[in-house]
């Protein structure tokens, strides 16, 4: 046991001073890891913040709205509802009445609100909004939609959803490309490096070899100065 710590603290204490003999050597393979690492880090970063950003934005086209006929009911568009929530793709479905819809243009008028007080009747319609839980199917569920009686208008944002729904698919494939690519060459930088070093002290391994040592003698001290 006492021949095991006596080795590990040797192991230890070689590959401290290799690192300072070595210093030129060893600050060379520090920064290219680091170049290597960095590099990989800020696409990462990149990648990450460019995915949320396109989920971010397709979550503002989630929804589907089905503005009704002023002559449909209530208990009629309770009839749609029940009906829309049994589609394939559906998260949920409510229905909005036109002052609600009137106090949401106010909240995207902010303070220009003011303007909407000379309105002398509400011209917005009673609607059917349908949350989407799979954006893919979301043009279906639009055709459906329009099948009903006493509606006037569907409300869906096509040639947007599809464009995100293409550039979102480009990113997630360029990102596994491009993390992919980095990946290797960052292997290869630090093969080469670890390489170079071992290379460079070819003779004190040669050494050590011929005086008798083990080949984990010789390898401890650079597994140590790697870590």
């Amino acid at each position: 046991r006492k021949s095991i710590v006596k080795r590990f603290f040797y192991t230890l204490k070689q590959a401290f001073l290799q690192v300072f003999r070595n210093r030129t050597m060893a600050l060379a393979s520090i920064f290219a890891i680091m170049a290597m690492l960095l590099i990989l880090s800020i696409a990462f970063i990149l990648v990450i913040n460019i995915n949320t950003a396109a989920h971010s934005i397709k979550n503002d086209y989630d929804s589907i709205e089905i503005f009704l006929d002023d002559k449909t009911t209530k208990e009629e568009a309770e009839v749609i509802i029940d009906d829309i929530r049994t589609k394939d793709g559906v998260e949920d479905v409510y229905y909005k009445t036109k002052a609600e819809a009137l106090e949401e243009f106010r909240g995207r008028w902010g303070e220009n609100a003011y303007l909407l007080d000379t309105l002398t009747e509400n011209p917005l319609p009673n609607s059917v909004v349908i949350l989407i839980a799979d954006l893919e199917k979301a043009e279906a569920i639009a055709e459906v939609a329009a099948t009903y009686d006493g509606i006037e208008d569907v409300k869906f944002y096509k040639d947007t959803v599809d464009k995100l729904l293409k550039a979102t698919n480009f990113i997630q494939v360029a990102a596994i490309i491009i993390m992919a690519f980095l990946i290797i060459v960052a292997v290869v930088v630090v093969s080469n490096t670890t390489g170079l070093t071992v290379v460079n002290r070819a003779n004190e391994v040669n050494m050590m070899s011929y005086v008798g040592a083990t080949n984990w003698f010789i390898r401890g001290p650079f597994l140590c100065e790697g870590i």
